[in-house]
């Protein structure tokens, strides 16, 4: 199990500063500016109704995951307004994140399974999250 949870906060870590100092120069228009971020919104919006909170029998697994999706939508709405400044903010609280996923033992199984499973959506929401304030 401590493999399970090890392998899930690697994986956070890494995208969590995969793209930590870059900064993208903004050199297009503003009409082409305005037209991409109506489109992210409309994308984010579906993105955030992708993946809800599973229950969890453990509290802890809950509380984290509670504060996981506060997270998300923090990154979410840095994203939405290309805020650089707010992007370096979220990595401290990705730390803290870390660190509470650390502190997650004695799940059971199911705990387990969800926990993975929510984690890999996130996971692979936050690149994608990422991609788009990047530009890529």
């Amino acid at each position: 199990m401590k493999k399970v949870i090890l392998a899930v906060m690697v994986a956070f870590a890494m995208v969590a500063t995969s793209c930590k100092g870059e900064k993208k120069s903004d050199t297009s228009s503003e009409e082409k500016v305005e037209k991409k971020a109506e489109e992210k919104k409309e994308e984010t919006k579906k993105e955030t109704s992708s993946a809800d909170v599973p229950n969890f029998d453990s509290q802890a697994a809950q509380d984290y995951a509670n504060a996981y999706e506060k997270y998300m939508e923090e990154y979410r709405k840095v994203v939405e307004n290309k805020d650089m400044d707010g992007y370096s903010k979220l990595g401290t609280k990705g730390t803290e994140l870390a660190q509470k996923a650390s502190e997650l033992t004695d799940l059971s199984a199911s705990d387990v399974e969800k926990l993975n499973k929510y984690m890999e959506a996130k996971t692979k929401e936050l690149q994608d999250l990422g991609s788009k304030l990047m530009g890529q």
